[in-house]
């Protein structure tokens, strides 16, 4: 059990998204300022950490101190580290004495329990885009590698690893404007709700009713914004349709789709169209011919292992063997580019799992794998049963990732992007590996932040640039079906104000 007290100014939640990369959230306990003296101990052994911040004529002082397995009776060995901050304006003092109380933070406790995180302070940030803005800097690779290690705490391996994507990301990213554009497609609905997911999707056969005044909702929402691309002289040159499950649909319903963005958007500009087919169970030979006839050029097909026994755990419809009549039946029909996403961590899994699914990711050769750690999602049903189903252990997860990557590069595979997310098991990543020349560019521009991306249907969110101060602003689409359904004039105005005035 960890006890946490914080004087002087309120930085709760960055102390608590740090603290959980060494703790588990039930085992961290924040004191309330100034009631240390009331709350009573019964723990015999505990871990104590106090902030403590005093603003001085223009500077912040701060002390952190932290105690690891004492018996709250007796003496208290407190290990402590104090500095100040004091930067030009208010806001970068607070800015830089945050970051310095994380560090020292970090450095006792890492020393205390003798462990330390792989992205280290990293929480919250996307260590990739990290490293472009410092590229843009001027700031060589060693130079960047140097200030990840000192001021982050990030391993050697995976500042080798941010860098090499971000070079390999470089040719395909450029500064922020607004022409071309990316357009994203949202189909919330699928075969049944997995385990982990926190997508916006919804089982189709307990809401099929609402697909058809979905799609009518859709189909204007399309309609209207490309209209608005049009007319303000832009062009879309990337396409992706996700969800949810795009293939879910029946395959009348699927075709309409794919007709009505070719209608409206076009192929003329497009560099890249992708459909996220995800789920075997959803997927058919008249689907994927129709992709190919609309022009579709890179397809996921979304296993996330190969193990029987995880696909009822996780609430599959599906075996291995059908992942393998799909997928053979999609490289016959003649994508570019497949797609297979994996989930290393899933319940129930170890070592000889994720063995045996990257042994039957190489019978199949993909062009890509994207390669996720498992995260605890708090609107997943995961998160709802947590208490009743046993996660793998970190030192065992990272072993798994390791190897995972490991049967990625022996595919001569290499990693393009990268994303982290909270609540992410062991404190890890998610990877995406591809062959060279199929690197997806839709998944390196909404990861970096680059390249705006405009998001249709319900839950969908858009990537925009604010023209005045070249930032990129987030512009939600409502989530639910039935709102979207009823508000989707709501949704093509504020998309409207936005073409008017780039």
């Amino acid at each position: 059990m960890l006890y946490v007290t914080i004087q002087g100014y309120d930085m709760k939640q960055e102390v608590e998204n740090l603290l959980h990369t060494f703790y588990k959230k039930n085992d961290i306990v924040f004191i309330p300022e100034n009631q240390e003296e009331e709350l009573e101990i019964k723990e015999p052994r505990i871990d104590i950490l106090s902030v403590y911040l005093d603003e001085m004529q223009g500077r912040f002082v701060y002390t952190v101190a932290f105690a690891h397995d004492v018996d709250p009776g007796g003496d208290i060995p407190w290990a402590t580290k104090s500095d100040e901050a004091m930067p030009d304006t208010q806001a970068s003092m607070i800015k830089s004495c945050k970051h310095e109380i994380k560090l020292a933070i970090y450095d006792l406790i890492s020393v205390a329990l003798g462990v330390s995180n792989p992205w280290g302070i990293l929480v919250g940030m996307r260590p990739v885009k990290l490293v472009h803005d410092m590229l843009d800097k001027g700031y060589s690779e060693d130079i960047v590698g140097l200030k990840l290690r000192d001021l982050y705490r990030v391993s050697d391996m995976k500042i080798e690893l941010a860098l090499q994507i971000a070079m390999t990301e470089r040719p395909f990213i450029e500064t922020a404007k607004t022409d071309p554009l990316s357009l994203y497609i949202c189909i919330p609905f699928c075969p049944s709700k997995c385990l982990y997911c926190s997508f916006p999707s919804n089982a189709i056969d307990k809401k099929h009713h609402l697909v058809e005044p979905y799609l009518k909702a859709l189909f204007k929402e399309i309609e209207d914004v490309t209209q608005m691309i049009r007319k303000s002289g832009q062009t879309v040159d990337c396409v992706y349709i996700g969800g949810g499950t795009p293939t879910a649909l029946s395959e009348n319903q699927f075709e309409r789709l794919l007709a009505h963005v070719d209608a409206h958007v076009g192929r003329e500009t497009l560099a890249e169209y992708t459909v996220e087919a995800g789920r075997p169970d959803s997927i058919t030979e008249a689907k994927l011919e129709c992709m190919k006839r609309y022009g579709v050029d890179r397809i996921c097909i979304n296993p996330q292992t190969m193990n029987n026994e995880t696909f009822k755990i996780i609430g599959r419809n599906h075996d291995s063997t059908d992942v393998k009549s799909v997928y053979k039946l999609a490289k016959s029909i003649g994508f570019k580019t497949i797609n297979m996403d994996l989930i290393v961590g899933l319940p129930g899994e170890d070592l000889s799992s994720i063995e045996n699914t990257m042994t039957a990711l190489g019978q199949f050769n993909p062009e890509s794998v994207t390669l996720h750690t498992l995260a605890v999602k708090r609107s997943s049903k995961l998160n709802e049963a947590k208490n009743a189903i046993r996660l793998t252990e970190n030192e065992q997860i990272t072993q798994m990732m390791d190897d995972a990557m490991a049967a990625l590069y022996a595919m001569d595979m290499q990693p393009y992007y990268m994303y982290r997310q909270k609540r992410i098991l062991a404190n890890l990543e998610n990877v995406g590996f591809s062959k060279p020349g199929h690197e997806s560019i839709y998944n390196m521009r909404i990861m970096e932040e680059r390249h705006p991306i405009v998001a249709l249907g319900a839950g969908a969110s858009s990537k925009l640039i604010d023209m005045q101060t070249q930032k990129f602003e987030r512009q939600a689409n409502i989530k639910g079906v039935e709102a979207y359904i009823e508000r989707v004039d709501e949704m093509i105005e504020k998309k409207r104000n936005y073409f008017e005035h780039i």
